[in-house]
């Protein structure tokens, strides 16, 4: 009887794992990151072109990358588009300088999409280049050359580029350089660049306004605060893209210059490449156009904050669901602006937003932008050594504030809704094993054949909170060894407890498998 029931057990654990099984169980070595990203929109009437000058046109443009690599992929878009469009060819290079249409001629590569050299983009959608070899380095300028036989139906846009771009007539897509070419600082029909990184390499979203997208900042100068980050990152060794997903004019509740941003969360963060992290700074736009006269009630603009606190909450649910973390940035101050001339109680909308934010159990960090730009004297305005002179966007000495603001810290500890959760699973009587699953990777038709009773272990128990307490540790090396002291005790405590048809080395195995399968790299051994 003993003999069977062994058998029983060894064959359930068998067929529970089986979703799990792969050739290797050793994760892969790279995967795709993003190195520069631009959220896309509806161009206004003032930042589109004519149709006719997009007509048998080359269209170079120069992106900032944030994260080097040696295979690069680029994402080209449709996304507003009404009708498909035909890229009839498209080539990237090293650009020589930002603000410059010269290229390296030697760098000079061409993309193909399925093994071809053009593409039909279908109206609505993005595509992604084929990989291709190409030596990038962090911090380098990246020309992509396009070029259109006929006009977008739709222009898809980037209208705050904060860079030149260039249009010359003609298949000029290798040209080394286009010095008769029409200048114009906007993106058209480009979203995004991945690179080829280590497991452990990942992107940070920022998810904002105007003051993301770098209004004020120089042009050609790629002093955004989000590129001062990316500098601060390099500098500390981490591998890191920042991708920089800011709309001038965005809200959180409207659609206005672009989607809101509850309407664009999908694209613009969950779809990014190697994500892990998202810096939340939205909100100005909602409180500066509700009430510009200062004529609504109080409980209107009771209705406005909880209405931001509600959008900003739903920003936080759908980003952990998806095993992102999310860091809330304080809401700048804006009074004597021009733009919105806000009144008294616009200014205390603000200040309650920030409570919300700044209360625990909202975000998994505050990063707060409003105590670095506020001016002591006068903590409704913006601090006149960073401020642009607007009175609403900080200068590039106040980008550079914003980027210090951000701890390091943050963006090097595994965000809690990434590690994984093992449960102890009971097929078969009390004799069956302990099988370790990772259900955030498990296929639903896993979940849904699954009839045997599921509850947590002690062990596993603890092994979850060594994993949750290493992850908030803020060195790396203090972590690798609470995940391994945490992985010794979570074996012997569940090798002492299964049947002899598991070996301790199955078990290590298994564990192995479900991390790689939820995208978390091994620890140092």
């Amino acid at each position: 009887m003993k003999f069977i029931t062994a058998l029983l057990a060894a064959f359930w654990a068998a067929v529970l794992l089986a979703p799990f099984a792969r050739p290797s169980a050793a994760p892969a070595a790279t995967h795709w990151v993003g190195s520069w990203a631009a959220s896309q929109q509806i161009p206004e009437p003032r930042n589109a072109l004519p149709a006719a000058v997009f007509r048998d046109a080359t269209l170079r443009q120069i992106v900032p990358l944030s994260l080097g690599g040696h295979v690069l992929r680029v994402h080209l878009s449709n996304a507003f588009g009404t009708a498909p469009l035909h890229i009839a060819a498209a080539h990237i290079a090293r650009a020589i300088a930002p603000g410059s249409s010269a290229i390296d001629a030697a760098t000079d590569t061409a993309l193909t999409f399925g093994g071809r050299l053009d593409v039909v983009i279908p109206e609505g959608t993005e595509y992604v280049s084929d990989p291709v070899r190409f030596a990038a380095a962090d911090d380098s300028s990246l020309a992509i050359s396009l070029y259109l036989d006929d006009a977008p139906q739709g222009e898809t846009s980037h209208p705050g580029s904060r860079a030149t771009s260039y249009l010359a007539h003609g298949d000029v897509v290798s040209s080394p350089d286009l010095p008769r070419a029409t200048t114009f600082d906007h993106w058209f029909q480009i979203a995004e660049v991945d690179v080829k990184a280590p497991r452990d390499a990942a992107a940070v979203v920022i998810l904002g306004d105007s003051i993301a997208d770098g209004h004020a900042s120089t042009t050609n100068g790629n002093d955004r605060w989000s590129d001062d980050l990316a500098r601060r990152i390099r500098a500390a060794g981490l591998e890191l893209g920042v991708l920089n997903h800011g709309i001038g004019g965005n809200r959180l509740l409207q659609d206005g210059l672009g989607p809101n941003a509850l309407a664009r969360f999908d694209r613009d963060v969950l779809a990014q490449s190697g994500v892990r992290y998202l810096i939340v700074h939205e909100g100005i736009n909602d409180i500066g156009t509700f009430d510009p006269q200062g004529k609504l009630s109080r409980g209107a603009h009771e209705a406005l904050v909880q209405a931001v606190e509600g959008a900003l909450e739903q920003i936080i649910v759908r980003a952990h669901a998806a095993g992102i973390a999310v860091y809330g940035g304080t809401l700048t101050p804006f009074v004597g602006s021009s733009y919105y001339r806000p009144k008294p109680i616009s200014e205390a909308d603000r200040e309650a937003i920030n409570r919300w934010i700044r209360q625990p159990g909202h975000f998994d960090a505050v990063i707060d932008f409003d105590a670095v730009m506020r001016d002591p004297a006068r903590p409704d305005r913006l601090r006149p050594s960073l401020d642009s002179g607007d009175h609403l966007h900080p200068s590039p000495a106040g980008y550079r504030a914003m980027a210090d603001a951000v701890p390091l810290s943050l963006l090097v500890s595994r965000p809690p809704a990434l590690v994984m959760r093992i449960t102890q699973t009971t097929a078969i009587a009390s004799a069956t094993p302990f099988a370790m699953i990772c259900q955030s990777s498990a296929p639903a038709s896993f979940g849904r054949n699954l009839t045997a009773r599921r509850r947590a272990t002690a062990p596993v128990v603890r092994y979850r909170g060594t994993l949750r307490a290493a992850a908030r540790g803020s060195r790396i090396s203090d972590r690798n060894a609470a995940e391994r002291a945490a992985r010794r005790q979570l074996r012997s405590a569940l090798v002492s407890a299964s049947s002899s048809a598991w070996r301790a080395g199955e078990l290590a195995s298994a564990l192995s498998t479900s991390r790689a399968r939820a995208g978390l790299s091994s620890p140092s051994r």
